[in-house]
């Protein structure tokens, strides 16, 4: 007991352990923040509204994953080896800057499609489909710039500038949503969305402009990498995709408009998980990217592990031991889901484990099990999961979404074993 203790004072006493405080605090603000503002968007909206909201979200997350797909793991690949030396970084971000913008305009007419249709399934008519789909596109569009420049602060070490932006982001929403709470519809929510937004990305642009260069160059070579990361991954980008969303397209299509909106509203629990997510993201993956003794990756990564499996089990009982009151605070439409928001507890500690594993394996570029076999695996975990489960259930549709993001968890952990082994060869 007294060796745990020791090394629970080591790590936290640490300069990691005290950025890692430091982060978590900005990130607490951030979470109450968030907290408020959905909470008030869950109560003020009926279940068509909070329907079309979730759906709205899921687009939003589908353009930010696949414009991402690769490029970030080929710029922390490059970033991890030049983020201390000025001309080369700024080339880096001359060259990402456009290669982002180059793949955004091939992925928004693939899911403004996508989205169209699924809203169409809830019964809008045209012409309000298409504007939300213009709006929609409009908030991923300054939400992926935003996350480009959060991008490079994290690698320069601007850890606070990042948690200003997300401060900034949620204090507005919440600003916004509060006055207008007795207004509120799903129009009025989008255009908070995208005010909130475009004041952080402002913000967080201000604060990247001197990594900036007018003389830096677009470096055919650092596309390349970007690019070909891009290659490699958009297949499985776009099957994680369909793989991660598979609930919202199953309740959308086979399901009614209140079914997709309890399963909005339980699925609000994963905000319990960013707290700690935003650590791993802002600095502990950063960190890891820079080791190049393969003793310290692996002592790195038995810590990160102890703690990111902890803070799991302790989330999932604090749900089912404050159940109730976390039902009392969505509000009188969602009182009945006590077992489906455990169910969504346990869902959301697993995927929160394995994104945290995948999150270090590419900081290092560790992807070469999960980029070839993710997609066989979870096809087998799909149909397996659709010939056992009733999926006009909800509590089986979140088993059901579940399975897949098990069976390619444990891909991800073979891609850790094999790059610690990998970095030993190495030497």
């Amino acid at each position: 007991m007294r060796n745990i203790i020791g090394k629970a004072k080591a790590i936290l006493f640490s300069e990691t352990g005290k950025r890692s405080t430091q982060v978590l605090g900005f990130q607490l603000i951030v979470f109450l923040m968030s907290f408020g503002s959905n909470i008030i968007i869950i109560r003020s909206l009926d279940k068509n509204d909070y329907a079309i909201f979730t759906l709205a979200a899921t687009i939003i997350g589908m353009l930010s994953a696949i414009s991402d797909s690769g490029i970030s793991v080929g710029f922390r690949q490059l970033a991890g080896k030049i983020w201390d030396h000025p001309v080369k970084f700024a080339d880096l971000l001359e060259t990402l800057v456009p290669t982002r913008r180059k793949i955004l305009l091939f992925t928004v007419p693939i899911v403004g499609l996508i989205g169209g249709f699924l809203f169409y399934e809830q019964g809008l008519d045209p012409i309000p489909n298409i504007i939300l789909i213009i709006l929609i596109v409009l908030i991923a569009i300054l939400e992926i710039h935003r996350a480009i420049y959060i991008e490079v602060l994290r690698f320069q070490s601007k850890v606070h500038e990042t948690q200003w932006s997300d401060i900034l982001l949620q204090f507005t929403r919440l600003v916004f949503v509060g006055a207008f709470f007795y207004i509120l519809d799903i129009y009025w929510v989008i255009l908070v969305f995208i005010a909130s937004s475009y004041l952080a990305t402002t913000f967080i642009l201000k604060k990247a402009k001197p990594y900036h260069s007018d003389e830096a160059v677009f470096r055919a070579d650092y596309y390349k990498v970007l690019i070909d990361k891009f290659k490699k991954l958009l297949p499985n980008t776009s099957f994680y995709l369909i793989q991660g969303q598979i609930s919202i397209f199953i309740l959308s299509i086979f399901n009614n408009s209140s079914s997709l909106a309890d399963f909005g509203a339980l699925s609000r629990i994963t905000i319990f998980f960013t707290l700690v997510q935003s650590v791993t993201n802002n600095i502990l993956a950063p960190n890891f990217s820079r080791l190049n003794n393969p003793i310290a990756e692996k002592k790195y990564l038995i810590n990160f592990m102890l703690i990111i499996i902890s803070i799991s089990i302790f989330v999932v009982l604090a749900v089912f031991l404050s159940k109730n009151i976390i039902l009392m605070v969505l509000g009188d439409k969602y009182q009945y889901l006590g077992l489906e928001l455990l169910l969504m507890a346990v869902a959301t500690a697993v995927n929160f484990i394995f994104t945290s594993i995948s999150s270090m394996n590419l900081s290092k570029g560790w992807v070469n099990f999960n980029a070839r076999l993710a997609i066989p695996v979870s096809i087998l975990c799909l149909i397996g999961g659709g010939f056992f489960l009733n999926l006009e259930n909800l509590s089986q549709v979140i088993i059901f979404s579940t399975l897949p993001v098990i069976g390619t968890g444990f891909l991800k952990i073979l891609d850790t074993i094999n790059g610690l082994k990998t970095s030993v060869e190495s030497i």
